[in-house]
């Protein structure tokens, strides 16, 4: 192989990685916005998972802030530290705190049998009317978000996204702990 032959496979091979970078570069503020609006992004066995659901539950809780039962309280250091090696662990005993609540509290406010299933408790509670229609989605959307964790295996719940579901998830535990005690 000659010296201009080697220049013309070099340039060849480097042609479409530079050009990629050079556009990404003069249209950088256009690529972001464009991958914020991305959920996933997979590309062979790289994948991105971003917090959108997570983020959309929060904005329902910001709303539910009104209430005057409603207090932003602090997640428990367990699960923080907890976030730090396992975030989707941490997500489930997030969830299992906030599903003891709830079943506290359709047992105590609506005599449901604590031995019903989850499911149950939540139609229950939405049934009666206890709670906004806001934060009866809430719940809803959080238990989603829970679900898509544990049984989609191509899901990664990033230590931000565990971090943001788990104030969430706190935020709503207390409001129902608040409500349960008002009986």
């Amino acid at each position: 192989m000659d010296w201009l032959t080697f220049i013309a496979s070099l340039f060849a091979a480097l042609s479409w990685p530079v050009a990629i970078v050079v556009i990404t570069l003069f249209f950088r503020e256009q690529v972001i916005s464009m991958l914020q609006g991305i959920k996933k992004l997979r590309f062979g066995e790289v994948e991105l998972q971003l917090g959108e659901s997570v983020e959309k539950i929060r904005d329902e809780v910001k709303e539910v802030e009104e209430d005057p039962d409603f207090e932003d309280v602090p997640v428990d250091p367990k699960l923080i530290t907890l976030v730090e090696s396992h975030p989707h662990l941490a997500v489930l005993e997030g969830w299992k705190r906030l599903e003891r609540v709830v079943l506290d509290f359709t047992a105590k406010r609506l005599n449901v049998d604590r031995s019903r299933s989850i499911q149950f408790h939540l139609q229950a509670l939405a049934a009666s009317g206890q709670l906004s229609p806001r934060m009866m989605k809430t719940i809803e959307d959080i238990r989603e978000v829970r679900n898509r964790a544990v049984h989609e295996l191509d899901i990664h719940v990033s230590k931000g996204t565990a971090y943001i579901l788990l104030d969430t998830m706190a935020d709503v535990e207390a409001f129902l702990t608040k409500r349960t005690e008002r009986q």
